[in-house]
């Protein structure tokens, strides 16, 4: 099921070094300390986020820049991807 977009606006959206202090937090704890490819995952599409890019995260493009996958990468064959979204 696909995430519904959040609407935002520059006045009501947290300052990036607030959001990166509790991504820090979040990274420090025992799940994402345990597992270098969800802690990827969580810090790649917040850093994308807060780069103003948060439309482009794609299945296919998470797949190729989180987890090495080439650019003829199959989403329906495998769903890495979406496995670890739903881990998150």
């Amino acid at each position: 099921m696909a995430h519904p977009p959040v609407a935002s606006s520059p006045s009501t959206d947290p300052p990036a070094s607030l959001v990166r202090a509790e991504l820090d937090r979040i990274l420090a704890s025992e799940l994402f300390a345990r597992s270098e490819r969800l802690s990827a995952f969580l810090k790649f599409i917040v850093d994308r986020t807060l780069a103003g890019e948060g439309h482009a995260l794609k299945e296919h493009v998470i797949a190729i820049e989180v987890y090495g996958k080439s650019v003829d990468f199959n989403t329906a064959a495998d769903p890495i991807v979406r496995v670890d979204d739903r881990r998150i």
